[in-house]
């Protein structure tokens, strides 16, 4: 049943090889150059190289928006700053103007 009296059979023969016979001509098969690994190995090797390149492109994209995103938050920080001073200058101007009420 496995090996269907085949032992001195060629893999050219057309008679049948059993269930071990069978499996040895799958596996040729799959392990021939144009097989079904050799066919796939190549598919994703596209597929990798695809996926590289788009991954190379969001790191770009990635690499701009945290750029500006620095950048706009560095200029709103300079801008608070600038508005604390002023919020200070005002205080200090206003609560020394003569005829303020202090509530202390």
């Amino acid at each position: 049943m496995f090996s269907a009296n085949t032992n001195d059979q060629s893999s050219y023969s057309t008679s049948s090889f059993g269930i071990g016979g069978d499996v040895v001509n799958l596996i040729s098969s799959y392990l021939s150059f144009d097989g079904l690994v050799a066919s796939r190995d190549a598919g994703y090797s596209v597929k990798k190289s695809s996926l590289v390149e788009q991954q190379t492109t969001l790191d770009k994209k990635m690499e701009a928006v945290e750029l500006r995103y620095t950048k706009q938050f560095s200029t709103m920080s300079k801008i608070m700053d600038e508005m604390k001073s002023t919020q200070e200058y005002l205080e200090s101007s206003l609560s020394n103007l003569p005829f303020t009420a202090k509530n202390d």
